[in-house]
């Protein structure tokens, strides 16, 4: 879900906290088909939740990885190589309870952007802080004595770095953090100074019906100066289109005969040759070197392709995705997240004409499909109501979606097992090569060059090019008689 959603967004960086699994695991997590990659730390095995942290980043920019760095279980960074300037991503988790822990983080980071600033090397800070930078905007109890007490959020703010959302929104109430009595903004994006001046738009979205999380996801747009390379149209068109190969292997006799006689012709016709018997060199001796070769090579290729097996193939062949049970019902599980998103964003507004009538079919097509009993749109205005009822009816919708998942995975599974059994019963060597990953190279000898005195002669049937080929590796390596006495001492 968070992937499709980073998508729709266009987001090129994700940074993710609490991942709570291993690296191992993490590695697994993003299927090798998907537009980007991860990359994490290891969950702590000693905590249940509160720990791990990934970057995901789109796979345009995975070339211009230069290294990551990890650092306990809660800080991972990544630096990135331009042509203009160097950029390092910094994804943190600040755990609450332990100081210890908590003091040896806060060090690292700031020795790290020490040296990045000493190497004019641009910087972004993503995480969760698990404190409040200001006691009046970034939390919603007005009786509550808490304070600021990170010493890295005091440090950060007399830093070259800026915080992104308050940048954008100085005087915002707004909180990325909830328990349903208490919310906070304790979730962070800070960019140095020079980044900060490009920033687009920093917003702070709802992840319940994305992630299911009780954090908000913090989303900043910066303009970085960064140009993506782009193929041209016309490299475009050629991938798209279709290349013609020859099969040698298949060319019979009678192929080659006609392939013969019609490049003699082609070539006769483009070096205006009248006469057979004439001289090669005395025809060509007043032309350009480079226009005859290219004549000839041009002449090679159109009369293989006019007379010998050919067949059309794609360039680039990007094989079609599978479309399962569980992509179809993620669709529409998307479809009704946006209504409530909808609901939520318009809350106390009145509901359009529209609005109601898109909203409804596409209630009506969802109740029928999954057999689900959703309210029709009935109301004047959107309200919490409407917001709940629909974030019950997507939870049950996702609860749905994770059945066929589970389904196809055990479905995927078995077939592979399957596969693997009957491997084993029959020819072993193939799932042993597989094993042990041994090279599958091989060369296909279909040619074979045949010296009779000062005649060359070119085998190509296959019978002739078998017998030639094993009675030369019978000669090879046959049987000699060594006479031991001649051998020297050594």
């Amino acid at each position: 879900m968070l992937l499709e959603w980073a998508k729709e967004e266009r987001l090129d960086m994700l940074d993710i906290c609490e991942t709570n699994i291993s690296e191992l695991q993490g590695s697994f997590l993003i299927p090798k088909n998907e537009d980007y990659v991860g990359f994490w730390t290891r969950a702590n095995e000693n905590k249940l939740k509160g720990s791990g942290v990934g970057i995901v980043i789109k796979k345009i920019w995975e070339k211009h990885i230069g290294q990551i760095n990890r650092f306990r279980n809660y800080y991972i960074d990544v630096l990135l190589l331009f042509k203009r300037y160097k950029l390092v991503i910094i994804n943190t988790y600040i755990p609450p309870s332990d100081r210890e822990e908590k003091k040896k983080i806060q060090q690292y980071i700031i020795q790290k952007i020490r040296e990045c600033e000493r190497n004019k090397t641009r910087v972004i800070i993503i995480g969760d802080f698990n404190d409040i930078r200001s006691k009046e905007l970034d939390q919603n109890r007005e009786d509550s004595n808490r304070k600021q007490s990170l010493p890295l959020l005091r440090w950060l703010e007399n830093s070259n770095l800026v915080d992104l959302y308050r940048e954008s929104y100085p005087y915002s109430k707004e909180f990325t953090w909830s328990n349903g009595t208490s919310s906070t903004r304790i979730d962070y994006i800070w960019a140095s100074k020079i980044l900060s001046q490009c920033s687009i738009k920093c917003e702070i979205y709802p992840a319940e019906l994305i992630t299911g999380s009780d954090h908000r996801i913090v989303v900043a747009k910066l303009g970085t100066g960064i140009m993506q390379k782009v193929r041209s149209t016309a490299i475009n068109k050629r991938l798209k289109g279709k290349k013609r190969i020859l099969k040698l292997d298949k060319a019979q006799k009678e192929e080659w005969e006609s392939y013969k006689t019609k490049l003699e012709e082609v070539i006769m016709k483009e070096l205006r040759i009248t006469d057979k018997l004439a001289k090669f060199e005395e025809i060509c001796k007043d032309k350009d070197l480079d226009e005859i070769w290219d004549i000839i090579s041009n002449s090679i290729i159109s009369s293989a392709y006019a007379t010998l097996p050919s067949q059309k193939v794609a360039v680039c062949r990007i094989l079609l995705k599978k479309i399962n049970e569980s992509d179809i019902i993620l669709k529409d599980l998307r479809c009704l997240g946006k209504i409530c998103h909808k609901c939520i964003e318009k809350k106390g507004f009145v509901i359009s004409e529209e609005e109601r009538q898109q909203t409804s079919l596409e209630i009506a097509r969802l109740n029928s499909k999954y057999e689900l009993q959703i309210d029709e749109l009935v109301e004047k205005r959107w309200s919490d109501e409407i917001a709940i009822d629909l974030k019950n009816w997507w939870k049950t919708l996702n609860l749905r979606l994770q059945q066929e998942r589970r389904k196809e995975e055990t479905y995927e599974i078995n077939k592979h097992i399957d596969n693997r059994c009957e491997a084993i019963q029959g020819e072993l060597k193939p799932m042993l090569n597989s094993l042990l990953e041994r090279s599958s190279k091989k060369i296909k000898v279909d040619r074979i060059m045949k010296v009779s005195g000062d005649e060359k002669i070119l085998l190509t049937e296959e019978k002739k090019v078998l017998s030639k080929v094993r009675s030369h590796f019978m000669k090879q390596f046959r049987k000699r008689n060594i006479d031991k006495n001649r051998l020297s001492a050594r």
